[in-house]
């Protein structure tokens, strides 16, 4: 689930017909690669034309959910410029022995200015500060997919 105060839409001047829009959505949804994302990038591109910013970012969400799983978000929100991946909700889990979480900590022992782990209504959670973007949540998340676990 991403929770953003970004515009990530495909706006009617763009996709003029609701129902256009929601079937998009949906084929938007369920895809999975970064070749199936960029296949509908390409399909809409000779079909609409340039995309607006908006839409470039919805296209992105998929990537960013493809990570946010990787490191056990079940939930993302985009506001205010920070990013807040709400980790899963089980104390007991195994991704707090993963690899992955092992990344999330060594990120944050390193940059304690751009980011922090906290509890946030009662719920384990990393805060990254200055992101502005779709494009900047996902370049920060492959970035940290690199970072050599604890």
């Amino acid at each position: 689930q991403i929770d953003s105060d970004l515009e990530m839409f495909f706006h009617e001047d763009y996709v003029p017909t609701s129902s256009e829009r929601m079937l998009l959505y949906r084929e938007l949804d369920s895809l999975e690669t970064d070749e199936q994302v960029e296949a509908f990038r390409q399909r809409m591109l000779d079909r609409f034309g340039s995309l607006p910013q908006p839409a470039e970012e919805l296209i992105r969400v998929v990537k960013l959910k493809r990570l946010g799983k990787y490191f056990g978000a079940e939930r993302i929100v985009l506001k205010k410029d920070r990013m807040r991946l709400f980790f899963v909700s089980n104390p007991d889990s195994p991704f707090y022995a993963s690899k992955a979480f092992g990344q999330v900590i060594s990120f944050a022992s390193v940059n304690v200015r751009a980011c922090k782990l906290e509890a946030h209504s009662g719920r384990s959670t990393f805060l990254v500060y200055n992101v502005r973007s779709v494009s900047d949540a996902t370049v920060l998340l492959e970035q940290l997919q690199q970072v050599k676990p604890v």
